[in-house]
């Protein structure tokens, strides 16, 4: 009885108009074309474009968190809520973790509107501990969405067929709030595997870290690849923060060991080694298929929290002949894409 009460309750809490234009806001944490951010934007306006058939309005808001100052950050999250505020949509999109503790902290428990969110890092549990929204998957208030898996169990078992059994991985992280975060969800996925006395953290907080690190690793031999979470390190001398894009030259052209990490396909792409990880446009597509089934009038209390589902794996060829691994054919077979 109380199940079936709460599941009236939660449809009656949070409502959405059956007619009219359906308005959906997102709030992405980065900016447009972050490796990131932007295929999780994009995944979004697929499947809210590809599946409500009725007239849809579209607003949207880069807080660009990983390049500006904190203060211009703040700025920008101020600006951002007028915008959402002023929009009325009937449901709110957040992309990664900063944009979704906006939404908590100024939209939880709104009647009339929804919350989806993309590609979340820090532990829900963290979170439900301070706003209280779910109870296990189940949400209890107006929040709902895909949390992030990074693979990195997987990764790391890839890079056995590599590597055989014994050898070691650099995790750099950035000292910023989502380098963090990624750090510790690394350590989270492997504790219970055997894989965690593999990884070798190495915090990084500015350029000149970047560059006494690099150095080390070049004298560490058992040290066979590593993870770049440096999502955004100074540049104190030029006074600005370098984001991947930015980072990744220094690293490549600097370290002769395979890089692996999370956003495997766009880091490829920038030069990277890639391997096993998540597929960003399809872990935001799966988020925006659950915004259009609440467009389009789903029960709410009939939604679970979902994990991203879809991992690729893909291989940058150039790269690992630079770092001298050869790739049998075997290995290569396994790819979604080699790049040569």
């Amino acid at each position: 009885m109380r199940g079936i009460l709460l599941s009236l309750l939660l449809m009656l809490f949070v409502s959405v108009p059956v007619y009219g234009q359906k308005k959906v806001f997102i709030l992405n944490s980065y900016h447009k074309t972050d490796t990131c951010g932007g295929p999780q934007y994009q995944g979004v306006l697929k499947a809210l474009t590809e599946n409500i058939h009725s007239d849809i309005q579209i607003g949207q808001y880069f807080l660009d968190s990983k390049r500006l100052s904190e203060k211009q950050i703040k700025k920008n999250i101020a600006e951002a809520l007028d915008k959402i505020k002023n929009f009325h949509p009937d449901l709110l999109v957040v992309v990664d973790d900063l944009a979704f503790q906006v939404a908590l902290k100024n939209f939880l428990g709104s009647k009339n509107m929804f919350i989806v969110f993309s590609g979340v890092n820090r532990p829900l549990e963290e979170y439900n501990e301070e706003f209280h929204f779910l109870e296990g998957l189940r949400p209890t208030k107006n929040v709902i969405g895909v949390y992030e898996h990074l693979f990195t169990k997987e990764q790391i078992e890839f890079l056995e067929l590599i590597f055989g059994e014994n050898f070691k991985i650099a995790l750099l992280h950035s000292t910023d709030l989502m380098g963090n975060i990624l750090k510790n969800q690394v350590i989270t996925e492997l504790k219970a595997t055997p894989y965690l006395n593999k990884i070798k953290i190495f915090p990084i907080s500015n350029l000149k870290d970047l560059q006494k690190t690099i150095k080390k690793l070049a004298h560490k031999k058992e040290i066979k690849a590593y993870m770049p979470y440096t999502m955004s390190v100074r540049d104190e001398k030029n006074k600005r923060h370098l984001t991947i894009k930015e980072i990744a030259p220094i690293l490549i052209n600097n370290l002769s060991i395979l890089d692996v990490s999370a956003n495997n396909k766009i880091f490829a792409r920038l030069g990277f080694f890639g391997g096993v990880g998540p597929d960003f446009f399809a872990m935001g597509y799966q988020a925006g298929i659950m915004a259009t089934k609440l467009l389009q009038n789903y029960p709410f209390s009939r939604l679970r929290v979902e994990y991203a589902r879809n991992y690729c794996i893909i291989i940058n060829k150039k790269r690992a002949e630079k770092c001298n691994v050869h790739l049998p054919p075997d290995i290569l077979n396994l790819a979604d894409e080699v790049i040569e």
